[in-house]
């Protein structure tokens, strides 16, 4: 009796991995579409679309909610324009609002070098009562590496602390930000 395991399967696999290839990419291209008519207010030519998200920022950036300044400030760092939303990043670490804060920082570590003028701010923010808001901080200035130089006194100051997990990140922040001597004297 013959056995009914088909010998072409190895034949036909390359052809099936291609047409799934075609399906997930159909599929994916459907998603991004859909995506982006989501951002579209309803009856609005794709003209149109960014007159409505650019009014939307702007709006985001005049609000009341540093929430809100804070989304629309990390919008305009990821389009480029850091000269608008570096000074709003700025402002919403001294937000008494805890996420708003903890946004900035995340969008201020997103840009890296770029963030350096908030340097001052984020070392600020090494203070903070809020553990979240620390910990971030000290992953910031070590993102931002060598543009965080004049902040290695106040890492090292952190470092002296009781939390591990702030004490990990930095170690690392010193050791991006390049500044190993100073992490060495202290460790020894």
């Amino acid at each position: 009796m013959k056995s009914s395991t088909p010998r072409s399967l190895p034949a036909i696999l390359p052809v099936a991995m291609l047409l799934c290839g075609c399906i997930l990419g159909a599929y994916m291209q459907n998603w991004s579409l859909r995506r982006q008519n989501a951002l579209r207010p309803a009856g609005t030519a794709p003209s149109d679309r960014a007159a409505a998200i650019a009014q939307r920022l702007e709006e985001g950036l005049q609000s009341h909610d540093p929430r809100d300044r804070c989304v629309a400030a990390s919008v305009y760092a990821r389009m480029g324009d850091i000269d608008i939303a570096l000074p709003v990043l700025q402002e919403c670490l001294t937000s008494d609002d805890k996420a708003a804060q903890r946004d900035a920082i995340i969008s201020l570590a997103a840009l890296g070098l770029r963030a350096s003028p908030a340097v001052p701010s984020l070392m600020d923010c090494l203070k903070s009562e809020d553990r979240d808001v620390r910990i971030r901080a000290v992953a910031a200035l070590g993102a931002i590496g060598k543009g965080a130089a004049k902040a290695v006194p106040a890492l090292l100051d952190t470092l002296d602390g009781d939390d591990a997990d702030a004490n990990r990140e930095c170690v690392q922040a010193l050791a991006t930000i390049g500044d190993t001597d100073a992490l060495i004297d202290r460790l020894s």
